[in-house]
């Protein structure tokens, strides 16, 4: 799945469920609270690059003004250059990638631009008539397949607590289903693990389709699982450039 793909897939996603109007009623509030998340549009960046050696990961796209996406957002290369872009959050991700030359890309795991994040959860109750908790699902494989088949990287890393349990770092929860082994750096965080990639679980609620053959493009990724970053991130847990530099050498770049 190429970027091209996967906004279609995505275009396809949010059609099918802003058009849905069958499921339970107990669910009914539930939709119409998706539906209107969905009408704000999707937020993805408007190109990607295919191959690249660290893609910093997120949850999903904040929205403070509830306005609708006019246009996909800017690259992450673009983001980090350009003095309109790079602001608030983005100029802590500019500070700890500095002076890192490897390919990088950013992503977030759901393109639902809806602040505060907690609302994923909130959707996504565990019952499986729950029609916001089934786009939670299909979004997340579409995503795991762009990730997985376009970008391919070999370090990922993963500011966001909650967004543990989407990969499958969480034992208690499974989804996308990585199965990992902690690796230990020469680095230590307060609040910051990382792990190598080294399957896929086999077991019920991993969300690939079990008529998929099984091909995990991402054997051996190293993800550095770490708090968010942004403002009220404690000295001790913050990333820094050297952490970064340490994480490319033990996969092997550069």
């Amino acid at each position: 799945m190429n970027y091209k793909d996967y906004l279609e897939a995505l275009t396809a996603l949010w059609n099918k469920y802003q058009n849905e109007s069958n499921c339970p009623r107990e669910f009914t509030g539930v939709l119409e609270k998706l539906k209107e998340t969905l009408k704000l549009g999707i937020g993805i960046c408007r190109d990607y690059k295919p191959n690249v050696d660290l893609l910093w990961m997120g949850i999903n796209p904040s929205c403070t003004d509830n306005k609708h996406i006019e246009h996909p957002f800017p690259t992450f290369e673009e983001t980090l250059e350009k003095d309109e872009f790079c602001k608030g959050y983005w100029k802590t991700v500019k500070r700890i990638l500095v002076g890192c030359k490897c390919t990088k890309e950013h992503l977030d795991l759901f393109a639902i631009r809806k602040t505060p994040q907690d609302f994923l959860r909130k959707v996504g109750v565990n019952n499986e008539k729950n029609p916001a908790l089934c786009f939670l699902a299909e979004h997340l494989w579409l995503t795991q397949q762009f990730l997985e088949n376009y970008l391919k990287p070999k370090v990922i890393i993963l500011a966001n607590k909650a967004a543990g349990a989407y990969l499958g770092l969480d034992s208690r929860y499974v989804w996308m289903g990585y199965n990992t082994t902690e690796v230990k750096p020469k680095f230590e965080l307060s609040y910051g693990k990382v792990y190598k990639i080294i399957g896929i679980r086999e077991e019920e609620g991993v969300i690939r389709p079990k008529s998929k053959p099984y091909k995990n493009e991402l054997d051996g990724t190293l993800i550095l699982h770490a708090r968010f970053q942004g403002n009220g991130c404690p000295k001790e847990q913050q990333i820094n450039p050297n952490h970064i530099e340490e994480l490319l050498k033990l996969a092997g770049v550069g």
